[in-house]
């Protein structure tokens, strides 16, 4: 064979091989992640650092919002003529051959976050910037909460208290204002104060291959209508949950358990709970827990420890 067929047969060997690699190359989903601003948004395609993305869902989630019309995206917020373009994106899927197809879009418009001192109730200000819960569709405030877990009235929070603001930054007649779809304070009294309360502030559960080694863990408070110091024992509050019988063919059933809550010494208005159990037969997690006390109920998609040692 002559050098000239060799280098011949050899070029077509590596085209092959090349064909064939461009073929196959992909990153499969959901390893291809991608978080930048945001240059245009289609019904079905979103563009992020020039990088354009197909979204054959034509949906995004926001921090309060799931499945919002990706073209939505683009009207106009309270503060913020363009919308969401010029934000930031967080894009997961995969690329096959260069071209980038969509699982999951989420954006926040611009990640804001404040930590500070309220300056002022009404007007809500927060080191003297203004601060108004967003009422976009696509993108709305989720109810003010104190961090206890009760829903509260923004203005009673006190002057000088600390306060925890999420949202995007925006202007509003040439003024600078923090749109919030989260907020969180240390202060400020329950909307529903005339009537006993509880909340849940954190569940979490964890699933195990054998029978009654489950964990459930539940926290949240208590307090009486009209807010009063709290003293003495409180009666329990009941925790259900969905469970499980051991036994040949497993059954659902309800599971209950019970527990005091205790009087905070720095917030005697208020008393906490916490319940930890490693002994139960959990219907799988994550699951649905219900919190009841004194005539009130409260309910919670518990999280999954995945870190927890087996």
């Amino acid at each position: 064979m002559s050098c000239r067929s060799l280098a011949g047969s050899s070029a077509i060997v590596l085209a092959a091989l090349a064909a064939a690699s461009s073929a196959t190359a992909q990153v499969p989903p959901p390893e291809l992640v991608i978080e930048g601003p945001i240059d245009a948004i289609g019904a079905n395609s979103i563009t992020v650092m020039g990088i354009e993305i197909n979204v054959p869902s034509g949906r995004a989630d926001t921090p309060t919002v799931v499945g919002v019309p990706l073209n939505s995206l683009n009207d106009p917020l309270p503060g913020r003529s363009q919308g969401f373009v010029g934000g930031t994106a967080i894009v997961t899927g995969g690329s096959t051959g260069g071209v980038v197809t969509a699982t999951e879009v989420f954006s926040d418009v611009n990640e804001n976050v404040v930590v500070g001192e309220v300056t002022s109730n009404d007007p809500l200000t927060v080191d003297h910037l203004p601060v108004v819960r967003s009422n976009s569709p696509v993108i709305p405030g989720s109810a003010p909460m104190n961090v206890f877990g009760f829903q509260i009235d923004e203005k009673t929070v006190a002057v000088g208290s600390l306060i925890s603001i999420e949202g995007y930054l925006g202007s509003e007649n040439g003024t600078k204002q923090l749109y919030y779809h989260t907020l969180e304070a240390d202060t400020g009294d329950p909307v529903n104060r005339s009537s006993n309360e509880v909340s849940v502030t954190r569940t979490q559960c964890r699933d195990r291959a054998d029978a009654s080694k489950d964990e459930l863990e539940v926290q949240g408070w208590v307090h009486r209508a009209g807010l009063p110091n709290l003293i003495g024992t409180l009666p329990a509050i009941t925790i259900t949950h969905p469970a499980l019988t051991t036994g040949r063919t497993p059954t659902k059933t309800t599971g209950t358990a019970t527990i005091v809550p205790v009087v905070d010494p720095a917030s005697p208005q208020y008393a906490q709970y916490r319940y930890r159990s490693s002994n139960r037969n959990l219907d799988g997690c994550p699951l649905r827990i219900k919190v009841s006390w004194q005539g009130d109920v409260d309910s919670a998609v518990s999280e999954v420890d995945v870190d927890a040692a087996p």
